[in-house]
């Protein structure tokens, strides 16, 4: 089902924007559905003479990104009435012409409720989050292209994707679904999709404890200060602090939630004393929108990372807490779960974290064990 309970607020301000512009046409919900209401002349055929006040059912399901194409299309539709250049031959033609001719903008939002009705409500994060940015980037080459085809559009915004990254990956994965939803050709894609793995990204150093405890301290804001203790002493992605609680009668035991992007899951802190350090038990996250995505999310971690001076980037710190259960001798089939990924990943993009420092560090520990 396609209707998005939040939109009837949402049309209720696109009209009032409508009607602040004097267009001359509102919006309207009919069940699952958009439609326009204005003044329009008379059908073909048509028995009345005088412009009169009719409906315009647009196909358009009742969601976030229908009500983006209906308030555009109003604001075309409000134009040509005023200039009375409306025609209705287009849309009376519109559920007779092949999807594949239709303009790119009715494709993607026919695309994107196909995508919601196939696969649920609960994919609207991936398609938000994953597909409907590159999306948004096709348009731009579009409208400073016009009259070039999909392919070569799709093809353009891909240049402007770094090649071996995992954008230019994830691009490639919204365009394929796109073109095969339209029943075209996916071949040329393979040329673009490049080879990035994970197995290919570089060690980088990694903070040591003292280092990160440094940094906590050197951030002014307690709010964001506690975003920093819990990424580094729970391993977290910087969006799943937001939503995350600490479960009562543990030692200090984080529950991560649901809406996260591995889903709920259940997490140890390592060192134990940065909870007591780092005063977790007791901080307050910065104030931010239920709405807000998770890439977004992310980027506002970044970005304070950034704005406090704080030398590297935020996931550093979940890669650090990793290699540090390794030295704790938390096996992976222990930790993996613990930061929402399977074994497999686990081994093969963490074990390379692991530099000669950590290995003299494993082996001594591991000789004084022996010689006791």
């Amino acid at each position: 089902m396609s209707f998005d309970s939040r939109i009837d607020p949402k049309i209720q301000q696109v009209n009032q924007r409508l009607k602040l512009a004097r267009i001359g046409v509102s919006i309207y919900r009919q069940g699952e559905r958009l439609l326009l209401r204005a003044t329009f002349p008379p059908r073909p055929g048509a028995t009345r003479l005088a412009p009169y006040q009719q409906w315009l059912a647009l196909g358009t399901y009742a969601n976030l990104e229908g009500l983006k194409y209906a308030e555009a299309l109003a604001k075309t539709i409000g134009g040509q009435l005023a200039r009375q250049a409306f025609d209705w031959t287009p849309y009376l033609l519109l559920r007779e012409t092949p999807i594949t001719q239709r303009p790119l903008e009715e494709q993607l939002i026919a695309f994107q409720e196909y995508f919601l009705r196939e696969r649920g409500e609960k994919s609207a994060r991936t398609l938000h989050s994953v597909y409907v940015p590159y999306f948004n980037h096709l348009r731009q080459l579009a409208h400073r292209y016009p009259g070039l085809s999909l392919s070569v559009w799709i093809q353009k915004t891909l240049l402007n994707i770094p090649a071996k990254s995992r954008g230019r990956q994830h691009a490639c994965t919204a365009f394929k679904q796109l073109l095969i939803f339209l029943g075209l050709e996916t071949e040329f894609l393979q040329d673009y999709r490049g080879t990035y793995s994970q197995r290919l990204v570089l060690p980088r150093e990694l903070p040591d404890d003292a280092a990160i405890s440094h940094w906590f301290q050197a951030i002014p804001n307690p709010q964001w200060q506690f975003v920093y203790g819990l990424m580094a002493t729970y391993g977290l992605r910087p969006h799943e602090c937001f939503f995350s609680t600490t479960l009562p009668n543990t030692e200090s035991t984080l529950q991560i939630g649901n809406q996260t992007k591995t889903g709920a899951r259940e997490c140890w802190p390592f060192h134990p004393q940065w909870v007591t350090q780092f005063h977790l038990n007791e901080g307050i996250l910065p104030v931010v929108s239920p709405q807000t995505l998770p890439k977004a999310l992310g980027s506002r971690v970044n970005a304070q990372f950034r704005r406090y001076g704080v030398p590297f980037n935020p996931y550093l710190l979940r890669h650090a807490w990793a290699v540090r259960t390794i030295h704790f001798g938390l096996d992976s089939s222990i930790i993996a779960p613990m930061m929402g990924h399977s074994v497999q990943v686990h081994t093969r993009v963490y074990h390379q974290w692991l530099t000669r420092r950590d290995q003299q560090t494993a082996v001594s520990r591991a000789l004084r064990e022996y010689a006791k």
